[in-house]
């Protein structure tokens, strides 16, 4: 299975979407386009740590 992910840095439009094959490269592009950073949270249940784009919906995992 192929994991991608998707930054939307544009939510009322695909003006800058772009696709990414390592979450980190996602991350950065939309730092860059948006000047802004955003923090990380852990995730009680598994311990993971996710990205605030994910809550944003800026950024989306897909697999394939």
């Amino acid at each position: 299975m192929i994991t991608e992910y998707v930054a939307k840095p544009n939510l009322n439009n695909n003006i800058g979407l772009k696709t990414f094959s390592l979450e980190s490269d996602a991350i950065k592009y939309l730092e860059e386009y948006t000047g802004y950073e955003m923090s990380f949270e852990k995730n009680k249940k598994t311990g993971e740590k996710t990205s605030d784009w994910y809550l944003i919906d800026k950024l989306v995992k897909v697999e394939k």
